[in-house]
């Protein structure tokens, strides 16, 4: 995974770890996920799997955003962790 991952020192023993993940990956799942919605998506007047990517978009847009987060997030932080060597 093409990722950048930071750590910070805040007060005391506080740490916080900033992860960003490159816009290519997150596209890339944004596309999977989409397509896997398009696929299992009954859209009146299209047959399974033909109905428009803008529409299958509009319809599901947050369902498929949740879906891209929790994929992505613990996979980013554990790839975060190995870059930083702490796992």
């Amino acid at each position: 995974m093409n990722l950048d991952a930071t750590i910070s020192k805040e007060e005391g023993w506080k740490r916080t770890i900033s992860v960003t993940v490159a816009v290519d990956e997150v596209e890339k799942a944004f596309g999977k996920t989409t397509q896997k919605y398009r696929q299992q998506a009954k859209i009146p007047g299209f047959r399974p799997g033909k109905a428009p990517l803008e529409m299958i978009n509009r319809q599901f847009a947050e369902q498929i955003r949740q879906d891209v987060l929790e994929a992505m997030i613990p996979r980013a932080f554990d790839a975060a962790l190995r870059k930083l060597s702490l796992s």
